[in-house]
């Protein structure tokens, strides 16, 4: 088996299993399927700087799909400098991305995302309410890749509260890094206002069946 790097770790009641810094090969696919807890307890994915050729990837991600019945829980998945948007193809990550119901978070930083190859990413996001946060900092993405992103932060009903969109090289104006930081401080006092709206509805039926209950209704 060629060298590869398996941490499971425990952060509080969340498992978390990192292949960070690892080749992907065929036998070292293997290795990360079986490292899947069976009790689909795994709640954070880290993919971090690894390499291996598309052929690789695809296996991984084709394996990681046909077990995706085992990743039900799973919260979040970083995929930072892993050649996202170039060898490594956005429609079959985003493809096994669909299969994770409980996915909140992801982490796509440092990658060969760009205008022409960011939309079913967009599309994803858009789609998906329970995406909470969304790191595409670092690539060569423009105002115009990021622009779709902007109504999500704005809808209440949207789960998405934080977008990392800096990327270091002028590519994202500081005018759209600047309302991307405005939608996501109004966006968290919406929520926050939603909060403690259904918090007093809660508090108010507490109370009247309390009431009802002295009452003998």
């Amino acid at each position: 088996m060629d060298n590869i790097a398996l941490t499971t770790l425990y952060d509080g009641s969340e498992r978390i299993l990192r292949v960070s810094k690892t080749d992907i090969t065929a036998s070292n696919v293997d290795a990360i399927i079986k490292a899947i807890p069976q009790n689909g307890s795994l709640k954070s994915l880290e993919l971090s700087e690894t390499k291996g050729s598309p052929a690789e990837y695809d296996k991984l991600l084709e394996q990681l799909s046909k077990n995706a019945y085992k990743l039900q829980s799973l919260k979040k998945i970083e995929m930072n400098t892993c050649d996202v948007g170039g060898n490594n193809s956005i429609e079959a990550i985003v493809s096994f991305l669909k299969k994770l119901p409980a996915l909140e978070s992801v982490d796509f930083s440092n990658n060969c995302l760009d205008d022409n190859n960011i939309k079913p990413l967009q599309d994803f996001v858009a789609s998906n309410k329970n995406i909470k946060k969304l790191n595409i900092e670092e690539s060569s993405l423009t105002d115009d890749g990021v622009r779709p992103f902007l109504p999500l932060l704005s809808n209440p009903f949207h789960g998405l509260v934080e977008l990392k969109v800096a990327d270091g090289m002028g590519f994202v104006s500081s005018e759209m890094e600047a309302r991307v930081g405005k939608a996501t401080i109004e966006k968290r006092k919406k929520i926050s206002s939603l909060n403690r709206i259904n918090n007093n509805k809660r508090g108010n039926i507490d109370i009247i069946s309390q009431r009802n209950k002295k009452n003998g209704r």
